[in-house]
């Protein structure tokens, strides 16, 4: 799977994204006709990247993984490039449902941290403590400094558990911010195939 993730398969097949498994079989014994070994326009490359591209794409999950990964690990700029604008509303698509996936995962981690810090123990008996501190009566100026001093040793480590947790918020955070500049990219990649193709059809009328 590594290898195929640095080709495009359908590319390799010459199918749309959208091809379902005969369109898939068809293509790979069209173009296996043209790169077999027996042929004189055998290629080792081109003939072992068709083998790997039937494979992966005859098989529903595996399909399915490199699907996942590939559009993850390239950019839409590079994945629309030629792209008709059905395929790329396709894309566009599958694109959008994995968003959606990641969001709900971020989501519920982003809930299960502030959870989390809302019932942390030790927070709660730190609290408890400080509580009994403000209410404990100082016979003297010392016992007051000392006590004073022991519940600001307290909230700063109270301040210094939530540290932890805003860390990890923040990490959510900026997770989000970076699947909304992904989807925002995406869109205007979209958008671009759509004006070439309009702007190729208008030139073919003139």
């Amino acid at each position: 799977m590594e290898k195929a993730l640095d080709l495009n398969l359908y590319e390799i097949l010459n199918i749309s994204p959208k091809a379902n498994s005969v369109e898939i079989k068809k293509a790979y014994r069209r173009e296996a006709k043209k790169y077999h070994p027996d042929n004189e326009h055998y290629n080792k490359e081109k003939w072992s990247n068709l083998q790997l591209a039937y494979e992966i794409l005859s098989d529903e999950e595996k399909r399915k993984t490199y699907n996942k990964n590939y559009y993850s690990k390239y950019s839409e700029s590079y994945f629309f490039n030629n792209m008709n604008v059905e395929d790329a509303i396709f894309l566009y698509d599958k694109h959008q449902e994995r968003e959606e996936e990641i969001w709900k995962q971020y989501n519920q981690i982003y809930y299960e941290i502030l959870l989390s810090l809302e019932n942390n123990e030790e927070i709660k008996i730190i609290k408890e403590h400080i509580t009994k501190l403000e209410n404990k009566k100082c016979n003297n100026i010392l016992d007051i400094i000392r006590v004073k001093k022991e519940i600001t040793y307290l909230k700063n480590r109270i301040e210094e558990i939530k540290q932890d947790y805003l860390i990890k918020i923040n990490i959510i955070k900026q997770e989000r911010i970076k699947l909304l500049k992904n989807e925002t990219i995406f869109l205007q990649e979209l958008m671009k195939v759509i004006v070439r193709n309009a702007n190729e059809k208008q030139a073919r009328k003139m």
